[in-house]
């Protein structure tokens, strides 16, 4: 049977596989800058987030975490976790039951962190990072992808190079993962349903290579 998919809810998919990895990207970051910035580099969390081309200000390695995750920036990480909930409630009927109610479950774990008068720790972090990994564990589950999993893959994939790029540059890794996304945006315009729609965009040749994957996949989606 063939999966109807509306250009909102592959939208939405497509979103909410980039928030889930921009969360755990994050979230593998932010300790490392944390044990840094103890005893090593102060400015470890500044240099962090420089990445993202946000400015942070702290005054202690404590100050960082609660900052680097519940600061007014754009990459609090209880907005990402809202955002990504938004969408998961969108698109309820293409998610996985099991990984639907873990993604509900990570907005209410760092909701409840960010009205807590408790010290973010270790503990938070690893149990927020072990929420995601049974979100992805599940949408792996599926035996035979359908046209919703791949714009979630597609996502993450995304998501995960742009983090590539930033800190570690082109090189083999960001080649397989540009790979796997050609892989499936390739397959997903060879597919019934969306044969016909444009898989070629005009790309600025001063766009990035996230702006020029964004709109690759843009293009695959029903108008």
């Amino acid at each position: 049977m063939v999966q109807l998919l509306t250009a909102n809810s592959a939208t939405n998919l497509y979103w909410l596989g980039r928030y889930i990895e921009r969360i755990n990207g994050l979230l593998t970051n932010l300790m490392p800058a944390y044990d840094k910035s103890i005893d090593i580099d102060k400015d470890a969390g500044k240099k962090l987030y420089k990445g993202f081309n946000i400015d942070i200000e702290y005054k202690n390695a404590q100050e960082f975490l609660e900052i680097a995750m519940f600061g007014e920036h754009d990459s609090n990480l209880l907005s990402l976790a809202e955002y990504a909930r938004e969408n998961a409630i969108i698109s309820r009927s293409y998610i996985n039951t099991e990984a639907f109610g873990e993604i509900i479950e990570l907005h209410s774990v760092l909701k409840n962190a960010s009205n807590s008068y408790a010290d973010i720790d270790y503990n938070l972090i690893n149990d927020a990072l072990s929420l995601i990994s049974e979100i992805w564990g599940e949408v792996s589950k599926v035996s035979k992808s359908s046209t919703s999993d791949h714009f979630l893959r597609l996502g993450r994939l995304i998501e995960r190079l742009d983090f590539h790029l930033r800190f570690s540059g082109e090189d083999e890794h960001s080649a397989n993962i540009k790979d796997s996304i050609h892989g499936i945006t390739d397959f997903l315009a060879s597919q019934d349903e969306l044969k016909g729609l444009q898989t070629q965009t005009q790309i600025n040749k001063d766009e990035n290579i996230i702006d020029m994957l964004h709109a690759k996949v843009q293009a695959l989606i029903i108008n």
